[in-house]
């Protein structure tokens, strides 16, 4: 069976819009209390899912869950199967919608909620009978998991990876980064063997350009840079050894004798006086 999609619809139905007066300084709800659109979280955990109770079977409640989905967890018995409630446009369970974006505060990014292959899997559907059989209504759709293709298929809206994080990639991440309606470019690899740039884009393409080839003429000298600052004065150097002791002396040479002095002359004895008369 092939997915038909129609506007959902619930047991409420409003017979007009809401709205607040305009000088209000509240709205009418918050973004996140919706179901699809867009949404504004803090933390990148608001976009995963924890499915416990404290007893089973349990429709899963949690305040933790800032993004729930409408899942039922059951004992494992064939009596007691886990079950998804999608509403009745078939592509939205809870407050999650497939194609719905919410901005992440955390690391200011933008991601679009998907499940990969999903009219595979709800063509896949088609034909369960008896105890496995999906049921319908004018407001819900409920699948369970008493088939292969009933638990493929909820594995799809249970699972929440979110790209870049524990290995997930845009290739199959429940949560990938939105860029835009435009095509970017997210990455590249280079071969030299093969002169091949392959560019990888925001869709998942890749754009391959063959017969690279190396060439460009070489650039201009840089200029010089100025001198540099003087260095700072070095230490003193340690004190020098002593130097070894000079040898002794030669004797001096003996002087020269001295000349012998002259011979004195006698000096003559005087003559006697005259006797007295």
């Amino acid at each position: 069976m092939s997915l038909e999609y129609k506007n959902p619809i619930t047991g409420q139905i409003n017979s007009s819009t809401q709205s607040v007066a305009g000088n209000s300084v509240f709205g009418v709800t918050f973004s996140v209390s919706n179901v699809g659109g867009h949404m504004e979280v803090w933390n990148l955990a608001d976009l995963e899912l924890i499915l416990t109770a404290d007893t089973y079977p349990s429709q899963i409640q949690l305040s933790a869950n800032t993004i729930p989905i409408n899942f039922t967890k059951g004992t494992g018995s064939s009596f007691s199967p886990d079950s998804i409630s999608l509403n009745s446009d078939n592509i939205s369970s809870g407050r999650r919608r497939l194609g719905m974006h919410v901005y992440v505060h955390e690391n200011n990014t933008v991601y679009q909620y998907n499940i990969l292959n999903y009219e595979t899997l709800w063509d896949n559907l088609s034909g369960l009978t008896d105890a496995s059989a999906v049921t319908y209504n004018q407001y819900s759709t409920v699948v369970n998991n008493l088939s292969t293709e009933g638990q493929d298929f909820i594995n799809g809206w249970t699972g929440s990876t979110i790209e870049g994080i524990n290995g997930a990639t845009s290739n199959d991440a429940n949560w990938t980064i939105f860029y835009g309606s435009d095509v970017q470019i997210t990455g590249g690899t280079y071969s030299s063997g093969t002169s091949t740039l392959d560019l990888y884009n925001s869709t998942g393409g890749t754009i391959s350009i063959s017969g690279i080839t190396a060439g460009g003429g070489s650039g201009s000298s840089g200029t010089s840079g100025s001198s540099g600052s003087s260095g700072s004065s070095g230490s003193s150097g340690s004190s020098g050894s002593s130097g070894i002791s000079g040898t002794d002396g030669s004797s001096g040479s003996s002087g020269s004798s001295g000349s012998s002095g002259s011979s004195g002359s006698w000096v003559s004895t005087g003559s006697g006086g005259a006797a007295g008369s």
